[in-house]
């Protein structure tokens, strides 16, 4: 009677797991969604650990911080406007929505990690670069002259494209354009 409860149980704890690891690998394969340009796929990741954060238990939720905090936090924090205002915006609901449903040490421990990481990637891309302009400082001045000139193309095609929002119906005489005063 007992041995057959205690197995009962460890299956459980085995199924349980093995859920686990899939709603891992799932929210593994769906972080770098968060990332990508455009509204849909990333929201959708991001309902997805919405979703986790609300159904599963605070033990469960705990287990998968780790895997669930990382894409979440960089999307709401990102400054660099990779991530979609709108993905961004629904990255900022998730992280509130896990810091409440998570075990508040298990939850400052991973969104600190996090926090540390982007920090340090940060330091070491600073640091590189100004070991390889020490190091080759023709390359870099190449390299800031090719950067300036992109953004000075950049620049002519947005003033380009404004021109021709502007200008609407163009020389077709479609009069679209602006309207001729009369008195």
């Amino acid at each position: 009677g007992e041995g057959e409860g205690e197995a009962g149980g460890d299956e459980e704890e085995g199924e349980e797991g093995s859920r686990l690891w899939a709603l891992r690998l799932l929210s593994m394969r769906l972080a770098p969604l968060m990332r990508k340009p455009g509204e849909v796929r990333g929201s959708a990741a991001a309902r997805w650990y919405g979703a986790l954060a609300s159904e599963l238990s605070q033990p469960q939720l705990d287990a998968l911080l780790p895997v669930i905090v990382p894409p979440v936090a960089r999307a709401a924090d990102d400054a660099s406007g990779h991530v979609h205002a709108a993905v961004k915006a629904r990255a900022a609901e998730v992280l509130a929505l896990l810091q409440r449903a998570a075990s508040p040490p298990a939850f400052v421990a991973v969104y600190q990690r996090v926090q540390d990481a982007t920090r340090d990637a940060r330091r070491e891309r600073k640091r590189k670069a100004a070991l390889a302009a020490v190091a080759d400082p023709e390359a870099t001045a190449r390299l800031r002259i090719a950067k300036n000139l992109s953004k000075k193309r950049q620049k002519a095609r947005k003033l380009s494209t404004m021109k021709r929002q502007r200008d609407g119906g163009g020389s077709l005489g479609l009069g679209t354009g602006k309207k001729r005063r009369q008195d």
